[in-house]
């Protein structure tokens, strides 16, 4: 919880009208014109009429709170409704698109998150470790995903999904949110450590940067699971879902280590998704 105090109701409604748009859902106390978030984070949206940000916020709040606050990242939302209709919706286009939907199983440790890191090939990954974490790990989904994409599809926050904006002051934000997300032993967090989309049979797993800050401040608190996705055809029409997943047993020291573990657990899942024949 924040909140911040406007010197009077007028600056308040500008301030909801021009820099927090529909995010404003907090409340106001009439009283003290004092406006708070239940976000554990503090922020602002990106203003929709961005020219006023040097002239009129500053006026509006303050040297002070405008200091304070960040740019908006968007948040995990709960509606049982909304996420109920669309787990059962993303079931279902699995089953309709994929002739099969295979996958290895590992035991994870129960008082421990799971950190997923997975290659990012297309529109569907997100979606078939969404169901992977159901039917295999069954633990809270969330997943790490570009300012864009959750702004587009408007129910990818009520299934887990957070955003993150690349070279942004935002950025910060959804690093230590991730953290905070690992501590608690009953989630999963995947992120697409490509952060881009590549060829599913890639040589080599490119590495953004970010993960170094989440790995200090969640460490110890987490286990690795690593999964490669490959998908392909065969013989059938409807092409076929193959998951490798991988518990991580090594005490990995920083990204560069994480980096190469993961790269050989990619190349020896690959290598044997090539070798099926039929």
């Amino acid at each position: 919880m924040w909140s911040i105090r406007f010197r009077t109701l007028s600056n308040f409604y500008f301030w909801r009208k021009y820099v927090a748009g529909d995010k404003c859902d907090g409340y106001l106390c009439h009283s003290l014109y004092t406006y708070s978030c239940p976000h554990s984070q503090p922020y602002i949206l990106a203003p929709r009429n961005k020219h006023l940000v040097n002239d009129n916020i500053r006026k509006v709040i303050g040297k002070h709170y405008f200091a304070y606050l960040a740019l908006a990242m968007i948040y995990p939302k709960n509606n049982k409704f909304i996420s109920g209709f669309f787990h059962r919706y993303i079931g279902y286009i699995i089953g309709k698109n994929f002739k099969a939907f295979n996958f290895n199983t590992i035991e994870v440790d129960p008082d421990r998150s799971v950190l997923l890191l997975a290659n990012h090939f297309g529109w569907w990954d997100g979606f078939l470790l969404y169901w992977l974490n159901h039917l295999l790990f069954k633990k809270k989904f969330h997943v790490m995903t570009l300012e864009d994409t959750v702004k587009k599809v408007f129910f990818l926050k009520y299934m887990g999904a957070y955003s993150v904006l690349k070279n942004s002051r935002s950025m910060i934000y959804s690093l230590n949110y991730t953290a905070e997300l690992l501590k608690d032993p009953g989630n999963l967090v995947l992120i697409f450590p490509q952060a881009r989309l590549y060829s599913n049979f890639v040589d080599d797993i490119h590495f953004e940067g970010g993960l170094a800050k989440i790995i200090k401040q969640a460490a110890g608190k987490f286990q690795y699971v690593f999964a490669a996705t490959f998908v392909e055809n065969f013989q059938h029409k409807k092409p076929t879902v193959n998951v490798y997943v991988k518990k991580s047993v090594q005490n990995i020291a920083g990204v560069d280590e994480l980096k190469q573990v993961f790269q050989q657990y990619y190349q020896s899942a690959k290598q044997q998704q090539t070798q099926i024949v039929i």
